[in-house]
């Protein structure tokens, strides 16, 4: 009779292990996906991501409407932005129609 108790508790236990260690092991990789601000030099490209400087937590203060200021997006390389097709996208549309906000995009004014 104890056997027939012990047995489901043993996978009851290892069930429950392998649950919580999963959980530990998907939390760590979100941390490494964050999107960061780069800001953008001004020179070359808008979607070379060799012309962005390294990427922070919060937007650059940014104001205007004629050029990229800044982009939120993934580290690709060692501080560039992953600039995405569909990050691309944003960068063309805020330029095409400023008065549209774009998530992942910030503009600026040309000084």
């Amino acid at each position: 009779m104890k056997k027939k108790f012990i047995i489901p508790m043993i996978a009851v236990a290892a069930i429950s292990g392998a649950v919580l260690f999963s959980a530990f092991k998907a939390n760590s990789s979100s941390i490494a996906a964050q999107e960061l601000w780069f800001q953008y030099d001004g020179s070359g490209s808008v979607t070379d991501p060799s012309n962005y400087s390294s990427g922070m937590e919060t937007p650059p203060g940014c104001e205007g409407s004629e050029q990229v200021c800044a982009i939120r997006a993934q580290e690709g390389a060692p501080g560039q932005p992953d600039i995405t097709s569909a990050l691309q996208s944003q960068i063309n549309a805020a330029l095409q129609d400023p008065s549209t906000q774009q998530q992942d995009v910030r503009l600026r004014s040309v000084e």
